[in-house]
């Protein structure tokens, strides 16, 4: 993941420290060598790694141990160059990049594409206090010739090397579209792929520009990056590709359920090669993924309706130019049936997580005559408190009106909005 102050909190990676067993390490070489200067000492223990000269008793700390690992992982022509980065970055007291597993290997990699570099490392000057930006500058100043954006530099953290040689080429004036074969990249596609937040990898790039293109959201982009066809490694993309498309030009449905389908369909696809998307619904596939959950006894959802509690949030009543609207909570799986027989839509699926309060669905109605029609289904992501899906009879997009009475009540229960449903 890139930058971890944009993704969401669901989404950010746990930090492993080693300070504080490393902190031990450079205690012992100063009280056994006598010497009182820490950066010394600090620089005498990885001197002794890439000369070799450490006995296996002196890897017990994490960080020895896994810098060892390394420097045998790496091949002869880059080892030099790593250790001239490594000690570089110990000059200028960088700790940050050398006390954490996924930097110390991001720069190893960087020492294997040393041949690419176009400026000198001597002339890097850091910047930042963090590792993060620290790393970032290193990679610009070493390799960047035209800017990228920020989620290029997960390219280093990817056991993909290729996703290392795009980054070398992109930055030289090449086009995605040149050398990219993993999925069929359309110009609409690039555009997108370009302008891919920062918390995501390379491969959830693709992913995102492909769902995005096919007319789905980012938020769907997450459910799929989550799912199998997120790690798959693009084998079988042509059928994979038709189901994303699928996904994106579906009715409104619970994307929790994404990863459930997508296993459903790996299995079919795997029985019969000839498994096509063509000619399905979502609704179908919804029934029939969560017959064979339960036959494969990976889903126990109680029989009979459920019922909940509200989520606290309050309804909206609107009376004014735009007419007489209310807005209230569906509280049950025979609500969310109704909603979704009414709007012709998969309300329906959203009852286990609604039951779990993952979600909470609302109902938007307009006054016509002396009856509330329902116009918009709204679904709320509850540990955000954030409207994802807004979505109207036939899956229709919102008129005006019912955006502007939308923005009224978020406003009065403090919620924020999706930029795709505005």
């Amino acid at each position: 993941m890139g930058n971890s102050k944009n993704i969401p909190r669901y989404l950010r990676p746990v930090e492993i420290s080693w300070k504080e067993e490393f902190e031990t390490a450079i205690q012992k070489t100063l009280k056994e060598s006598g010497n009182r200067s820490k950066k010394t000492a600090f620089r005498k223990e990885i001197n002794f790694v890439f000369d070799q000269k450490y006995t296996l008793k002196g890897y017990e700390y994490p960080f020895l141990r896994y810098l060892a690992d390394l420097c045998k992982e790496a091949q002869s022509h880059s080892l030099t160059y790593f250790k001239k980065l490594v000690m570089y970055v110990e000059k200028n007291g960088l700790y940050n990049l050398l006390l954490d597993e996924k930097y110390l290997k991001a720069l190893l990699r960087v020492a294997e594409k040393s041949d690419y570099a176009i400026r000198e490392l001597e002339r890097w000057k850091p910047k930042g206090y963090n590792a993060e930006r620290q790393f970032r500058h290193l990679v610009n100043h070493l390799f960047v010739k035209y800017k990228l954006a920020n989620f290029w530099n997960n390219a280093w953290f990817s056991g993909n090397e290729y996703e290392r040689r795009w980054f070398l080429e992109v930055t030289n004036g090449a086009s995605i579209r040149d050398f990219v074969t993993q999925i069929k990249m359309t110009k609409k596609m690039a555009h997108i792929f370009i302008n891919t937040p920062d918390y995501m990898n390379i491969t959830e790039a693709l992913r995102y520009a492909q769902t995005l293109a096919f007319g789905g959201t980012e938020y769907l982009a997450y459910f799929i990056n989550r799912s199998l066809i997120g790690r798959n490694n693009f084998k079988n993309e042509e059928f994979w590709s038709s189901v994303i498309q699928f996904f994106a030009q579906a009715e409104m449905f619970d994307y929790r359920q994404i990863e459930h389908i997508v296993d459903y369909l790996y299995a079919q696809y795997q029985q019969n090669p000839q498994y096509s998307m063509k000619g399905r619904t979502i609704q179908a596939l919804l029934r029939q993924t969560h017959v064979w959950l339960l036959e494969q006894n990976l889903f126990n959802e109680r029989k009979g309706r459920f019922l909940w509690n509200t989520c606290g949030i309050r309804s909206f009543n609107y009376v004014g130019v735009l007419g007489t609207y209310i807005i209230k909570e569906l509280t049950s799986s025979g609500e969310l049936y109704e909603e979704g027989k009414n709007q012709r839509h998969c309300v329906s699926g959203y009852s286990w997580s609604a039951y779990k309060k993952q979600c909470a669905i609302f109902s938007m109605r307009v006054k016509e005559g002396e009856k509330f029609e329902r116009v918009i289904t709204i679904e709320i992501d509850l540990d955000h408190n954030k409207v994802v899906q807004a979505k109207g009879k036939y899956n229709r997009a919102l008129t005006q009106p019912e955006i502007d009475v939308l923005l009224m009540w978020a406003e009065q229960e403090n919620l924020t909005i999706a930029k795709w449903i505005l």
